[in-house]
């Protein structure tokens, strides 16, 4: 049976409520300090959450249209490098098989068009360049490599001009077949498709990325290998008399192909700006909203550690206060 009176009963209770009050403010303020944020985000926010709720969705919505747009500006430097890879290609071998052919020498010329093979592989490879697993020239199929291997692309060139009447009918029918709407190139070597695709980079911003290996520079290009090879490697209905025309229309054919690649290149360059001005202006947006909410659900170290202290020494006057009660308690009992 207890031996304390109803008042050291209520006393005790009281103690208790408040020391586990002051408790539960201790750890409190104990979170506030090592996260720098307060507890109670309704009272910091006056009641209104939604301003909380706008703020972080609109932060969290920005930090996304930053990482968007820099995937953007990535894809784009991407698409730019492999729109290079082709101006590599081609631009050197082209100038040099002109200026062979302009001045009578065909045998440099045919030495120079031996390396269009190895020029047109590279062309095939760049065009089916991929960036985060997705084809960059294949339009809306980006599951698929934008162009078939190259010596596919050749066979099957090849074999629909095979049964030409002679040199001038197969350079057209081989033209046609890389250069026509509907020919051969669209139907037996593109995979993808006419559509252009597009990422959005911020608030009604999007950066559209509308080129593919349908896009006539690239096909003049490749159109102009493919004639090279053929014809340095006799798989062209042609005679030796031929060879001449037909090494100067390929190397035509690749020098006509340049400014269009300059211009395809320049795309992308406009799309790489308009990606870095979009993550800038998501990212500063992101930056101010957080500062906001910041300004809101945060406390500043200084407060927070007095705050501690307060409660701490509210707690230790408690517990000294209960000891020497329960000690003046035990006193009078004993007496």
């Amino acid at each position: 049976m207890s031996n304390l009176g109803v008042p050291d009963l209520l006393s005790n209770q009281l103690f208790r409520l408040r020391t586990s009050n002051l408790s539960r403010q201790l750890a409190s303020a104990g979170r506030e300090l090592t996260t720098g944020q307060r507890e109670d985000l309704s009272a910091a926010a006056g009641g209104d959450m939604r301003k909380l709720y706008l703020l972080e969705t609109g932060a969290a919505s920005k930090a996304a249209f930053s990482a968007a747009a820099r995937r953007a500006g990535a894809r784009a430097e991407t698409t730019l490098n492999a729109i290079e890879q082709v101006r590599a290609s081609t631009d050197g071998l082209a100038v040099d098989i002109e200026a062979a052919t302009q001045r009578g020498d065909l045998a440099t010329a045919k030495r120079h068009a031996d390396t269009a093979r190895n020029a047109f592989g590279a062309s095939v490879r760049a065009l089916n360049t991929r960036y985060a697993g997705r084809s960059l020239f294949a339009g809306a199929n980006v599951g698929e490599a934008a162009l078939k291997p190259p010596e596919e692309i050749l066979d099957a060139a090849f074999t629909a001009v095979s049964g030409a009447a002679d040199a001038a009918d197969m350079r057209n029918q081989l033209r046609d077949w890389f250069l026509g709407a509907g020919g051969g190139y669209e139907t037996d070597a593109y995979n993808g498709d006419a559509s252009a695709t597009r990422m959005q980079v911020n608030d009604g911003e999007y950066a559209d990325f509308d080129v593919s290996a349908l896009d006539i520079p690239f096909r003049r290009a490749l159109f102009g290998l493919a004639l090279a090879v053929g014809t340095v490697e006799g798989r062209l209905p042609q005679a030796d008399a031929d060879v001449g025309d037909s090494l100067s229309l390929a190397a035509a054919s690749l020098i006509g192909a340049q400014p269009g690649l300059v211009d395809l290149s320049a795309d992308m360059g406009g799309l790489q700006e308009q990606a870095v001005r979009a993550e800038t202006d998501a990212e500063t947006t992101r930056t101010q909203m957080e500062m906001r909410l910041n300004d809101v659900v945060g406390i500043d170290p200084y407060e927070a550690a007095s705050r501690l202290t307060g409660i701490q020494g509210a707690l230790e006057t408690a517990l000294t206060v209960q000891n020497m009660t329960r000690s003046l308690s035990f006193v009078r009992f004993i007496q």
